[in-house]
């Protein structure tokens, strides 16, 4: 098999596993229906890929990618220079992500493989696994603008906690959105956090 053939297949591979975790979610995922749907067997994915957690990196990046997108381009459609508007419309970009490709958001947030990858990038926000330079950016910066007492590390895991756990429940009905909680949570952090 050519280079050009081995590389088409192994990108169509990790688009039927994309798709196939939008649809079912990850945890329903099999290499079996994966080979099945591009007309290969099991093993000839297995030519591509040491195993699951492979391909599962691979679709890995290609979903980090996606989220990272659809982040720049929310922000895109609502323009602004403001470091506190630019937050709250992060959680509301991160809110619609996560209702809109709820397997995909779990399987980019909580699956084995992105919680492995996550904590092996940690220091590294822009890392390929996670798309989550965009959201590190905007949070750093809206410290920064605050004067916030605190680094730009333990700022975005603080504020990327509360955006997760905030789209999780909404995701899952389990309270509505409200902007003016965003809001209030980040008045809050900005009194807490703010150098005296």
């Amino acid at each position: 098999m050519t280079d050009s053939r081995r590389t088409d297949t192994k990108m169509k591979l990790i688009e039927t596993a994309l798709e196939e975790i939008q649809q079912k979610g990850y945890q329903n995922v099999s290499i079996r229906e994966i080979a099945k749907k591009n007309q290969l067997t099991a093993a000839a994915v297995y030519k591509h890929f040491g195993g699951k957690d492979d391909l599962f990196l691979e679709v890995l990046k290609q979903a980090s990618q996606k989220f990272e997108e659809f982040i720049t381009e929310y922000l895109a459609e609502h323009q602004t220079e403001d470091s506190y508007q630019k937050v709250i419309l992060l959680g509301e970009a991160n809110i619609r992500w996560n209702e809109d490709e709820a397997m995909l958001a779990d399987f980019l947030f909580f699956s084995p493989v992105a919680t492995s990858a996550l904590q092996e990038h940690i220091d590294d926000p822009s890392n390929p696994f996670l798309g989550l330079s965009k959201n590190y950016e905007i949070i750093a910066s809206f410290a920064e603008d605050n004067r916030m007492d605190i680094d730009a590390k333990t700022m975005f895991i603080q504020m990327w906690s509360f955006i997760q756990g905030y789209a999780t429940l909404v995701k899952n009905h389990i309270c509505v959105y409200d902007r003016a909680f965003i809001e209030e949570t980040l008045d809050a952090l900005i009194r807490g956090l703010t150098s005296k």
